[in-house]
């Protein structure tokens, strides 16, 4: 079916197979020749755009529904949509998929709800308060209005997705089953429900670029805080996660597997090729940033968790973390580790609770009186705001702690199991409790230099 349905309130009900729909007005140009597909559709947003209903079975599809609250229910298959008006481009065949969307914000933008079976989806909800729930399979989503360029070839997956933040953002509910994700929520206080999977995420407005193939996988996050943030809940399964959470006070819970989340705003560069790891994670203090909850699984993590009092909850693994603002490099292969932290005090440094599992810990607990506990492992500590250097192969280890004192250093509590520990407290009435293990520390500010290498161990600390 190919159908353009025009303006009033349309319903349409239609069997299996693939379907070309634009719920108002617009038009459509198919073609398909020699195993080729290309289509081309484009609404035009008009005072006519009425509440449509559409239900297909299964079968691939492309659909516009346009202006007003529109309700799509759907079969298996892979869909290609725009929830309110646009445009979109698709081109396929048996080697190759390229599709753009394109989203414009209008005045009839409405609350649409959206039902699909398993299957790819690419998809713009646009404008208002919309809901989606999909099974499974790969997932290319904008809860809002913006930009999706998605294309996959010989063994290459390349997908640049952007929001654009708009006063018709709203707050949006999404559901979907197991499978790859990448998903800007965009405004408002949205909610989003997936499967296991590798997810990309920004759960308010940015930036999101992603190149895979079968050996490197390059993703590159930039958020961008507006009036729009809104509190927003994000339930992920087993996964592989790199994500921006935003301003406001914003609640992650996912499932095992490696983390790289920031709690509100900044950029995450992350690159994995031939055995090497590199992760540039930076954050960016704004008025928006509110008090976040993260709760995940077992597996190594890389965590800033920005300004508020924030909670962050982890399983065993090795935790790169700030507990506020600040940026984390982390160099990672075979044979050697490098991690480079290096916080920023701000006024909106808060009192933040970290509770983590087994496993090398490398953190700046930041301004606020925080609350650390951790289990067995090494741990290397800041209480309070300044800089981390760790370098360690199989033989050598290096580390280097320099202590910042500010206006906002608290009173921190930190509680370890086993382990060799290098800490500066800091500012404040502190409380370290440990277990075993080699101990270098400095009660409040100043500098530790440890080095140990070929049997012979150096350290240097000033107060």
């Amino acid at each position: 079916v190919s159908a353009i349905l025009g303006g009033g309130s349309d319903r349409l009900t239609a069997g299996t197979g693939r379907k070309t729909l634009l719920g108002d007005s617009g038009t459509i140009d198919f073609s398909q020749a020699a195993g080729e597909l290309m289509i081309e559709a484009a609404s035009t947003s008009a005072s006519t755009d009425g509440d449509d209903t559409i239900e297909f079975g299964a079968g691939d599809s492309t659909v516009i529904l346009g202006g007003g609250s529109d309700t799509l229910t759907a079969g298996n298959g892979d869909h290609v949509l725009l929830s309110d008006s646009g445009t979109i481009d698709v081109t396929r065949d048996d080697e190759t998929s390229e599709i753009d969307l394109a989203s414009a914000s209008t005045g009839t933008d409405g609350d649409d709800t959206v039902t699909l079976g398993d299957g790819d989806v690419s998809a713009i909800l646009g404008g208002g308060s919309d809901r989606l729930t999909a099974g499974t399979g790969r997932k290319t989503l904008l809860g809002d209005s913006g930009t999706i360029d998605f294309s996959q070839a010989a063994g290459e997956l390349m997908i640049e997705a952007a929001s654009t933040s708009a006063s018709t953002d709203g707050d949006d509910t999404i559901e979907f089953g197991a499978g790859d994700s990448t998903v800007i929520l965009g405004g408002g206080s949205d909610t989003l429900t997936a499967g296991n999977g590798d997810h990309v995420l920004l759960s308010d407005s940015g930036t999101i670029d992603v190149t895979r193939d079968d050996e490197t996988s390059e993703i590159d996050l930039a958020s961008a805080s507006t009036g729009t943030d809104g509190d927003d809940t994000v339930t992920l399964g087993d996964g592989n996660v790199s994500a921006i959470l935003g301003g406001g006070s914003d609640r992650l819970t996912a499932g095992t597997g490696r983390k790289t989340l920031l709690g509100d705003s900044g950029t995450i560069d992350f690159s994995q090729a031939a055995g090497e790891l590199m992760i540039e994670a930076a954050s960016t203090s704004a008025s928006t940033d509110g008090d976040d909850t993260i709760e995940f699984g077992a597996g190594d993590s890389t965590v800033i968790l920005g300004g508020g009092s924030d909670t962050l909850t982890a399983g065993n693994g090795d935790h790169v973390l700030l507990g506020d603002s600040g940026t984390i490099d982390v160099t990672r292969d075979d044979e050697t580790g490098e991690i480079n932290l290096s916080s920023a005090s701000t006024s909106t440094d808060g009192d933040d609770t970290v509770t983590l599992g087994d496993g090398d810990v490398s953190a700046i607990l930041g301004g606020g009186s925080d609350r650390l506990t951790a289990g067995t492992g090494r741990k290397t500590l800041l209480g309070d705001s300044g800089t981390i250097d760790v370098t360690r192969d199989d033989e050598t280890s290096e580390i280097d702690l320099a202590s910042a004192s500010t206006g906002t250093d608290g009173d921190d509590t930190v509680t370890l199991g086993d382990g060799d520990v290098s800490a500066i407290l800091g500012g404040g009435s502190d409380r370290l409790t440990a277990g075993t293990g080699r101990k270098t520390l400095l009660g409040d500010s100043g500098t530790i230099d440890f080095s140990q290498a070929a049997g012979e161990l150096m350290i240097e600390a000033a107060s």
